[in-house]
């Protein structure tokens, strides 16, 4: 089913109008498809208005798209109507604009809230993960415990705290209120003062479209007030809005109630989509799709791959991998010859609802994830006088003795492992080695002193791939130090004092090496 999905086109004029009453205001006046692997823009006529050259592309909020241009690295921009840079600035992650705002993350950087003159609004540097604004508040997410616990909480347009961090989970705002998670993964509401307004008990729920949402409990979906009351009883396999209605299945088969809960079409069809406010809706009994009207009636014959919710006058249908227009009647306005479009779709017409039918979970264009590596946290923990209660004096009998070391390791060992793995960070662990030979003429002597010792810094999650900012960020704190440049080379770069000379090195993924020595 994903394959068939990733060649769906969408052509409207004016607002999109998104089912059960949750309007979102999309330009798509320019639409973003894809074609011989790369994506274009095109008209409502199918006219080539921005020429293919992005790996990704969504569509217009305001006078601004979010693009990623063709190659390996991960250069998120935005674009004007013409196709060109609005910003002249390249981002790793970004979501779309929602109420005026995008989130943006520059390499190295934490979350950026900007407005469509890509003016710095907000700055989350101690968030994790941040979400579009919905009704003024945006969700976003810390480590705030030693633990490292993620927990979800809100802020205003401001960059204040309006909810404090404390929910598992969360979803967004919606006529205001708002889903949340506890850690046993069971789904309440809050309202705007983060106060639980509905009790955690569903294991799985929707947003609040027109005071109801759908919400499943013992496997079942059923409908409630903001009350928590039941409107519709928890009788079937799924629910999804559809504006006045909702698409209901029940023993894999699709159909239609009112409102009210009462049956208008009977679950008949292995797979259908909402009539969207339209007068025609795609379903499909086997494998081929066509149209119904509102009493369920076949209008247009299934004979199409896979069909879509009509918008004005306009079906959009797929043939042969191929992406067609048709009309009312189900004759072929434009033929089938996109390959896809953007999967912004999805985000824009809250497919997410039918995923049982998808079968693909698509990405999201409403959330990021910072980049901010806190270097600071790492090298405050890195003594280079005080080496784990040692010093380039400490000899071998009191390194045996502090570290309950059998003299003996040093015998087979050049280099002999002091501390292992040790957490510095979420994104950095620690080992930490001696290096030397404690024996003259085959007898130990444990007053020797070591010629070095070792600190191997591991690097996961945001870590991976910044080694040389963290050297960057040890080097900040040399103070006194000089640079060697005779013992430094490409692969290691050296300094001293009177005292010590201190080495780095690093791979380009994740690890970092500092050796510590006498001068």
């Amino acid at each position: 089913m994903s394959s068939i999905f990733k060649v769906v086109l969408l052509i409207i004029i004016g607002t999109l109008i998104v089912s059960c009453g949750n309007s979102s205001e999309v330009s798509t006046a320019l639409i973003p498809v894809e074609k011989d692997g790369d994506f274009q823009y095109i008209n409502a006529d199918g006219e080539l208005v921005i020429n293919p050259q992005f790996k990704d592309a969504t569509f217009f909020r305001g006078n601004l798209a979010l693009v990623q241009s063709s190659g390996d690295k991960p250069n998120i921009a935005f674009i004007d109507r013409k196709g060109k840079y609005a910003f002249n600035q390249f981002y790793i992650e970004a979501t779309t604009f929602e109420e005026g705002l995008a989130w943006v993350v520059p390499e190295g950087k934490a979350p950026i809230a900007i407005n469509q003159k890509g003016k710095t609004e907000i700055i989350l540097e101690k968030a994790e993960k941040v979400r579009t604004f919905h009704e003024g508040l945006a969700a976003f997410s810390i480590y705030e415990d030693e633990e490292e616990v993620e927990k979800w909480g809100f802020i205003n347009k401001k960059g204040e705290i309006a909810i404090h961090p404390q929910f598992t989970e969360t979803a967004d705002f919606s006529e205001g209120l708002c889903r949340v998670f506890d850690k046993e993964g069971l789904q309440g509401y809050i309202d705007e003062a983060g106060e639980i307004v509905v009790n955690y008990k569903y294991h799985n729920a929707k947003d609040f479209k027109d005071n109801k949402a759908i919400v499943y409990e013992d496997g079942k979906a059923g409908v409630i007030n903001k009350k928590g009351n039941y409107i519709i009883n928890p009788l079937y396999d799924n629910l999804v809005c559809d504006g006045d209605k909702y698409l209901y299945n029940k023993g894999n088969k699709w159909g239609w109630l009112d409102k009210d809960g009462k049956i208008e079409i009977n679950h008949q069809f292995r797979y259908a989509y909402p009539f969207n406010g339209q007068d025609l809706a795609p379903v499909a009994k086997n494998d081929e799709w066509g149209f119904i009207d509102k009493e369920g009636k076949i209008v247009i014959n299934p004979q199409f791959d896979l069909a879509l919710p009509f918008f004005k006058k306009f079906g959009f249908v797929v043939h042969d991998k191929k992406l067609g227009i048709i009309n009312q009647e189900g004759k072929y306005i434009v033929n089938p010859q996109f390959d896809g479009i953007s999967e912004d779709l999805f985000s824009i017409f809250n497919m997410e609802n039918l995923r049982e039918q998808i079968r693909y979970r698509p990405k999201s264009y409403n959330n990021v994830s910072s980049d901010y590596f806190d270097t600071e946290k790492i090298t405050s923990k890195i003594d280079f006088i005080n080496l784990f209660g040692l010093n380039l004096s400490s000899n071998y009998d009191s390194i045996a003795s502090q570290f309950k070391i059998a003299k003996r390791n040093f015998r087979y060992n050049k280099i002999v492992q002091l501390v292992n793995n040790q957490t510095l960070s979420k994104e950095a662990r620690l080992s930490f080695y001696v290096n030397g030979k404690p024996y003259r003429n085959y007898k130990y002597s444990g007053t020797s002193i070591p010629d070095k010792y070792i600190y191997k810094i591991d690097l996961y999650g945001k870590g991976i791939g910044k080694t040389t900012l963290l050297i960057d960020a040890f080097e900040s704190k040399l103070v006194g130090f000089k640079k060697d440049g005779e013992k430094s080379n490409s692969d290691e770069v050296w300094y001293y004092n009177n005292e010590m000379r201190i080495g780095f090195s690093h791979d380009d993924y994740r690890q970092v090496s500092l050796v510590i020595e006498r001068s």
